[in-house]
Parts: C-alpha cells; sequence; structure tokens
C-alpha cells in the first residue's frame, strides 16, 4: 500500500486520503507493544501520505500523544520522520509539539524509549536546521533559531548530562546524533559554556564504539556551530582536539565498508569546520604534522589538506603561499602512497589557484618527475607494494599532468613556456611523451589564438632550451616512435606545435609533414605492418628538407654541435641505444649538407669517440651516419676510418668495425679494402667476426648493379668469399642453425654472388658443398633455447634447408 501510494500521491484526492491516514494511524497504535513487521508499514505509509498531507498527518499523530502521557513507540518515530520528509509544513507546528516531548524525557527509563525520544529530537532539529538554511522563507514564517533555543537546549541537557551516561550502546548512538543538531540551535553564550565539557564529552565516546561515524558527524556538528557562533571557548579546545581528530583521521579507511568511509569523510569535515574559524591554527597544525617523516602520518595529513583546499577556499585565500612552502617538505619522500596523495593533493591546488604562486612551478616540476619514473629501476622495485606500483604511479601522473593542462584554464601561464624546459633534459627522457603532449595542446591552442605569449623570448626566458636544442632532441626522439611509451605521436605534434618558435623557414614544412606523418603512424599501427627502416628514411628526409629549407651555413653548423656535443650526447643517450643510433644518422645528414671541413672532421671524431662498440644498433647507426657523410666528403671519412682502424689493431678485437655505405668505386680497392683486409686473418672474438660479417654484406650491397646503375668488376671478392666460406667451416656443427655467425655468412655470400664476374663452376661448387655441409648435420633448436634467432627459428623444418641452400645456389647462377 505504501508503494502505490507514493507512485500515485499527486492524484489521490483529500478523501482517499483522509481514510488511508485514519487506517495507518490505527494500524500504528494498535497494541501498545512494539511489532515491528506491521508498525512499520503504518509507519511508512503515514510518512508517504505526509509528502502532500502533511498537516492530516501531523493533526492525526497529535491525538496519539497526548500531555503527560508517554506516546507508542511508533508515534514519535513517525513524527520525527514525517518533520524532515515535509519540512515547509511541519516545522511551523514543532513548538508546540517540543512542550509536550520536553516533560515526558525525565520520565523515561527504558533503553528503547530513550532512543525514540533522541531519535525524534534529533530529526526535529535537522528539519529546524534545514527550514532555516532558506532565509528567505524562514523571514516570510517569521521563523527564527531564537524561537526554539529555549526548548532544544533543555532537550540538550537531558541527552548529554542523563542519557549519555546509558550503558546502551544503540542509545549513546542517537544520543550524540541528536546534540550534534541540537548545538546548531542552542544559543551562542549557551553553547560557548558547555564546550569545555561537551567536546570531551563526545570525545571519550571514541574508546567505547568500534562504528565512531555518528561521534565524528557530532564532533563536526559542534565545532561548525561553535565557529559559526564564535564562541570563544573554541580556540583554547582546539589545542586538545586537534591531535585527537588527527589521530582519529589516521585510522586506515576500508574502503569495502562504506561506514568506515562515512567515517573518515567526517573527520575531515571536522577539520573543515574548524577551518572556517581558526585557519592559521589548523593550516600550521597540519604542516606541522608534515615534518613527522612517517608515511602513516603523511598520508591522512595531506588527505585532509587536499580537502580543505577543496572545501575551505575561501576560508585558505591568505594562507596558500603558507602551504604552498610547507608542502616542499614532502618532494623527497621516496613512498608511493606518500607520491600519489601529494599528487592528488597538487591537483587541488592546482584548480584553486596555489600553483600559480611564488614556488607553485616546484610542483609542477614534481609530477614531472613522477612522469619520468623508471619502474624497472632497483631502488624504485623495491617501493612496491599490493596496492600500488611504480609504473601504476607513473601513468597517474601523466594522467594528472594532462588533466592539469587540458582543463584547468588559469593553469596556461603557470605551464606555459615552463614546461617547455622539460624536453631536453636527461633525466625527464621518461617523461618526453607526456610533456610534450601537453606542450602540443597548450601550443596549438595559442598558436591559432594567435596569443602574444606563444612567441618565445629565449633571450630573455634563459631557462627555456634553445630552439636548436629542442630541434634536435624532437628530432632524435621520433626515431623510434613506439619507444618511450609510443611517443613518436606526441613529439611530432610538439614538433609542429613549436614550429615558428624553432625557426620562421620550416614553419611551412612542418605543417605539412608533420600532419601526414603522424597519419602513417597511426595507420601503421593499426594495420600492424611496421617498417621500422622506412619510418627512419622519412625522418630523415624530413630532417634534410629541414635542412634546406633553411639553408644557412652558419646556421647549419650550430645546429650540428647541438647533434656533436660529445658530453650531451652521452648524457642524453647514453642509456638509449636505439636513439644513439638514430642520432648518429641524423649527425650524418647533417655532415652531407655541411662544407666546413674542420666542423666534419670533428663530428666524426665524436661519433668514433661516444660510440658503444657493443651495441649493435649503435654500430649500424655510426656506419649509417658514416656513410651520408662519405656521400659528400669521401677523403675525410676514409682518412678516418684508416686512422680507426689502425687503431682497433692494437685492440685485439675489442672494438667494433663499421660497415661502410655509398662509397665512391674508385676507393674500394685503394681505400676501403687495403685498410680492412688485414682484419680477417685469424679473427677469434665473435662480435668483431660478425661485424667484420656486416662489413662485407653491405659492401656487397654498395656495389651490386642496381645500387652502382653500372656494372662493376670487384676483383676483391673472391677473398672475401673465401674469408666467409672459412667462418662457415670454423663453425662447430653442434651448434644450432640458429647462430648469428652462420646466419650472417651465407647472407653476405648472398650478396657477394651477384656481383660481377660470375663465379667459375668450380668457386660455385665448392661454395654450395660448404653450406650445404653447414647445414644438414646441426641440430634443431632447442625449444626452450633464449638465444635462438627469431627469423631463423621460423624458416626452421621444411623451410630451412630451401632458403639456405636456394638463396646461394640461385645467385651462383646469376
Amino acid at each position: 500500500m505504501e508503494r502505490v501510494t507514493k507512485e500515485h500521491i499527486h492524484s489521490i484526492p483529500e478523501s482517499l486520503a483522509n481514510e488511508l491516514v485514519t487506517l495507518g494511524s490505527a494500524e500504528l497504535t494498535a497494541v501498545q507493544d512494539v511489532v515491528p513487521d506491521w508498525q512499520e508499514a503504518a509507519s511508512k505509509l503515514l510518512i508517504t501520505l505526509g509528502l502532500r498531507y502533511a498537516k492530516l498527518v501531523f493533526q492525526e499523530l497529535i491525538t496519539k500523544f497526548q500531555p503527560g502521557v508517554i506516546p507508542h513507540y511508533f508515534v514519535l518515530q513517525t513524527l520525527g520522520h514525517l518533520a524532515t520528509t515535509n519540512v515547509v509544513e511541519i516545522v511551523p507546528l514543532l513548538k508546540p509539539v517540543l512542550g509536550r516531548v520536553l516533560p515526558l524525557m525525565g520520565a523515561v527509563k527504558l533503553d528503547n524509549v530513550q532512543w525514540v525520544f533522541a531519535n525524534v529530537i534529533a530529526r526535529f532539529c535537522e528539519a529546524i536546521i534545514d527550514f532555516l538554511a532558506d532565509e528567505q522563507r524562514a523571514r516570510g514564517a517569521n521563523i527564527s533559531a531564537e524561537q526554539f533555543s529555549g526548548e532544544v537546549f533543555s532537550a540538550y541537557e537531558q541527552l548529554f548530562n542523563v542519557w549519555l551516561q546509558s550503558k546502551e550502546a544503540k542509545v549513546r548512538i542517537a544520543v550524540v546524533d541528536a546534540i550534534g543538531f541540537a548545538v546548531h540551535l542552542c544559543a551562542a553564550d549557551a553553547l560557548n559554556e558547555q564546550l569545555p565539557k561537551l567536546i570531551p564529552g563526545v570525545v571519550q565516546l571514541f574508546k567505547k564504539h568500534t562504528e565512531q561515524y555518528h561521534i565524528s558527524q557530532c564532533l563536526g556538528m559542534i565545532v561548525d556551530a561553535a565557529c559559526i557562533k564564535k564562541c570563544s571557548n573554541m580556540a583554547m579546545i582546539l589545542d586538545t582536539l586537534l591531535p585527537v581528530l588527527h589521530q582519529h583521521a589516521c585510522i586506515p579507511v576500508n574502503m569495502a565498508n562504506p561506514v568506515s568511509m562515512k567515517d573518515h569523510n567526517e573527520s575531515l569535515r571536522c577539520f573543515a569546520a574548524a577551518t572556517k574559524g581558526y585557519n592559521e591554527k589548523i593550516v600550521s597544525f597540519l604542516l606541522s604534522k608534515l615534518e613527522v617523516v612517517q608515511e602513516k602520518s603523511r598520508v591522512p595529513t595531506l588527505d585532509i589538506i587536499k580537502h580543505l583546499i577543496n572545501s575551505c577556499s575561501t576560508e585558505l585565500g591568505d594562507k596558500k603561499p603558507m602551504i604552498v612552502n610547507g608542502l616542499k617538505i614532502l618532494l623527497p619522500d621516496p613512498s608511493l602512497r606518500v607520491r600519489r596523495i601529494f599528487e592528488q593533493t597538487i591537483i587541488a591546488m592546482a584548480h584553486h589557484g596555489y600553483l600559480a604562486l611564488e614556488g607553485g612551478s616546484v610542483m609542477v616540476e614534481y609530477i614531472a618527475k613522477q612522469c619520468a619514473l623508471d619502474p624497472e629501476d632497483k631502488a624504485m622495485s623495491k617501493l612496491a607494494n599490493e596496492e600500488l606500483t611504480p609504473t601504476a604511479l607513473r601513468d597517474m601522473s601523466d594522467s594528472v599532468l594532462v588533466l592539469v593542462t587540458t582543463t584547468i584554464e588559469h593553469m596556461e601561464p603557470v605551464l606555459w613556456p615552463y614546461l617547455v624546459e622539460f624536453l631536453t633534459p636527461a633525466e625527464y627522457t621518461g617523461a618526453l611523451g607526456v610533456m610534450c603532449k601537453c606542450v602540443a595542446s597548450i601550443g596549438f591552442k595559442k598558436r591559432k589564438a594567435g596569443d602574444e605569449d606563444y612567441k618565445l623570448n629565449f633571450a630573455e626566458q634563459v631557462n627555456l632550451p634553445k630552439p636548436n636544442d629542442l630541434l634536435a632532441r624532437l628530432f632524435v626522439m621520433s626515431g623510434f616512435p613506439h619507444n618511450g611509451r609510443n611517443r613518436g605521436e606526441q613529439v611530432l605534434n610538439c614538433l609542429q606545435a613549436l614550429g615558428p618558435n624553432l625557426h620562421e623557414d620550416i614553419v611551412t614544412l612542418f605543417d605539412t609533414a608533420v600532419p601526414r606523418l603522424v597519419t602513417y603512424l597511426t595507420e601503421q599501427d593499426e594495420k600492424g605492418t611496421w617498417d621500422q627502416k622506412l619510418w627512419e628514411d622519412r625522418m630523415l628526409k624530413l630532417l634534410s628538407r629541414t635542412l634546406d629549407d633553411i639553408n644557412k651555413e652558419e646556421w647549419l653548423l650550430e645546429f650540428g654541435n647541438v647533434f656533436g656535443n660529445a658530453e650531451q650526447v652521452m648524457a642524453k643517450y647514453g642509456n638509449l641505444p636505439d636513439e644513439k643510433g638514430f642520432l648518429y644518422k641524423c649527425m650524418g645528414v647533417i655532415l652531407r649538407k655541411a662544407t666546413h671541413k674542420q666542423f666534419v672532421q670533428n663530428h666524426l671524431d665524436m661519433m668514433f669517440a661516444t660510440i658503444r662498440h657493443s651495441s649493435q644498433v649503435e654500430r649500424d647507426g655510426c656506419a649509417a651516419g658514416i656513410g651520408y657523410a662519405s656521400s659528400s666528403h669521401i677523403d675525410t671519412v676514409l682518412t678516418k676510418l684508416e686512422m680507426v682502424l689502425k687503431d682497433e689493431l692494437n685492440k685485439k678485437g675489442k672494438g667494433g668495425f663499421f660497415s661502410l655505405e655509398s662509397l665512391i668505386i674508385s676507393r674500394m680497392e685503394t681505400n676501403v679494402m687495403r685498410n680492412i683486409n688485414p682484419h680477417f686473418a685469424k679473427v677469434k672474438d665473435t662480435v668483431v667476426k660478425q661485424n667484420l660479417i656486416r662489413t662485407i654484406n653491405i659492401i656487397g650491397q654498395s656495389l651490386h648493379p642496381e645500387h652502382l646503375k653500372s656494372e662493376y668488376i670487384f676483383t676483391g671478392r673472391g677473398d672475401l668469399i673465401n674469408h666467409l666460406l672459412e667462418y662457415i667451416r670454423q663453425e662447430p656443427v653442434n651448434v644450432p642453425i640458429s647462430a648469428d655467425t652462420r646466419t650472417l655468412a651465407i647472407t653476405a655470400l648472398n650478396t657477394l654472388v651477384k656481383l660481377a664476374p660470375r663465379l667459375t663452376d668450380a668457386e660455385q661448387f665448392d661454395m654450395i658443398k660448404v653450406t650445404t655441409d653447414s647445414i644438414f648435420p646441426l641440430p634443431q633448436p632447442v625449444a626452450d633455447s633464449k638465444k635462438k634467432d627469431a627469423v631463423v627459428r621460423n624458416m626452421w623444418g621444411a623451410q630451412a634447408c630451401p632458403i639456405y641452400m636456394c638463396g646461394v645456389a640461385q645467385a651462383c647462377r646469376i
């Protein structure tokens, strides 16, 4: 019946409502005993009818509430809920009801009756507070808090002095609930007088109850009322209350328990209430708690500060600098939990204008450092726990920075151009993707709007990286777009967004080429057909076109010096072999355009001085870079290579050999082969042997007719083939087919046999026999071998022998 009434309340006529009220009232008090099953249902029916016919219900209930007689349990409960359900109609009628309730409270002895009396007082006070919250409505009805203060204070005295001492926990909880609402209606002087015993009396209940939500709520309401009424005793009481509240707020929150979460929220509300009257005392207290270097203290303290920043913006207005400076003590804290809550606090500060103050940039820097975290770092991995890992914190930090950049408009002056400073330092390499995303977001917006501050004044803003530093950094870091958490698209967008600030002559080029590169990158990722070499070729072409569009030798030398700073190369890319290898290729493109001989020599020296010989990708990058340089500076390159090779002879094979591309035919026999030949004999070091084989393969590729556009008789080919066959013979037959040396050697043979002149029958037979003998006796690769060559492993079985043998045999027939 209650459900049907609720659904059709607006279509129920008054006559029917009268009948339903009479029915509900009769069922409510049919027996004096408390029988919740049907009495609860009758109570709910009356409360529902009160949504529209509150006065009818009220008048019926009052007939059951005779002066001097304790009314039925459910009559009181229904009156209380009726008051909160229809505040507008019931509150003007409450003063006479309170006059009937108060004389009866002293005679109540049973726990359940005390509970219902406390509950109805709480609901009446709650309804009155709600009514008075609308000042215009209160004035219109000529109702004020003072009209109820006398009755409410009388009820408060009975509640606090007598019933709060009850042995029944349920009664005590109902009492603190009622006191929390009642204090807002008590006179200011009366409340001020009660505070020294009221607050300690409520606080001591923490020790008696495991569920403490109502206690925290009551304290919050008391503090709120005391601050609103400007009670002078509150300042003194806070000195003892704040440590208690803080200790309670430090209790771990059980997120699976709604009551635990509500209790924690009420603890935060206590601090917010106190801040409205005593902001300096609260802020000083919380900042002092941050000085305790313990996670269990700092995390909840930061949670409180974050709550105050969000909920007490006006009250903390003059304390913002104090908070910003006070939070700096957390910057070196290694705890992941502290870092997480600190970042959440920084978000709140960003929303409320804290970061625009002096010292606010330090908070942005802090987020940037979290974005650059390396989860693989041993020290960092030790900080991981079941709740939070370095990876999760780093990902959250990325989201925080993007959120602050894209959703808080007044943060733009703080972030621009400050974020640009984080694009070049090595320590922020891990954060480059998200930094570029944020810089691009603001940069595109300002550029489109034509904002005056879009153009960067690098002379005045001395902390900004110079345009050439930015251009070089972004080019290098775009070479491997899937590294750094797929940073490629963000880096390219940043390159375009900053275009006019980097150089005026490249704006049109970048606006045209960069979107195409981004589209290509996205399409290739969606198709799953990635070709790294093709991507590098595209980026190097963009670099070459950039140099052509600027076309100034002086600028080229300055730009090249950025790439050629050995100290910076090692600092930024020493642990990034992919990017370092691509840097060498970029350097080669620059050297190809340069005409200054000493500049070329210096940068060739840099490449050989900074390369890590144990890294194949760095060796390949350096080789390609030297190849690009040799197309314009063949004599300088060959002279440098001769010097390097002489030094390598004294290192017993510990160094690397570099593949040579794009060399002029006339220098092959006289310069290249003369310097390389001494290294082929008696090679024992596997790395050196494999690099020699790679060198042979690229020499063969560079002399292929399709590359030279003419036929060239390579007289030194026979010696190279013999060296390769000898390397294959030296490989033990019990080594799996996945061995790199054998694979590289056969690949190089495939390249050499395509050159002129054609091999004799005897040479062909010898080559095929050696390669065949090296393949058929070999054992199948072990299933769990970590050293398998992925390509060769896929060729095993039916495909392996035909590919190895036919590759050589078919080439011999060319």
